[in-house]
């Protein structure tokens, strides 16, 4: 049933649509992990990405612009170890967005 406005409340949307549910709960996961994450980071790179997305052996990070991409990627190798060995994540490589593209 919808409102006034024409839209379903999201509870609503939650309550009959797992896999609504499940982009919800990969969001919340995102978020957590990138909290732990920021805080193993090098202090020169903290609050510079954030995790965006994993998939299969791919994370994706993005930054606010092409600076901090080049600094991101200058580290690659870092971030790829703290991934791998502090979160248990085969990733092998990293993508990095821009927020402004998206």
């Amino acid at each position: 049933m919808r409102n006034n406005s024409g839209f379903s409340p999201v509870s609503r949307s939650l309550n009959s649509s797992s896999e609504l549910q499940k982009v919800f709960k990969h969001a919340s996961y995102l978020f957590e992990l990138d909290k732990k994450f920021q805080s193993k980071l090098p202090s020169t790179l903290k609050e510079v990405c954030h995790i965006a997305n994993i998939r299969q052996d791919v994370v994706v990070l993005i930054c606010k612009s092409r600076l901090e991409a080049s600094k991101i990627r200058m580290y690659n190798r870092v971030i790829l170890q703290i991934i791998q060995q502090d979160f248990k994540i085969t990733a092998k490589k990293l993508k990095i967005i821009l927020e402004s593209e998206h």
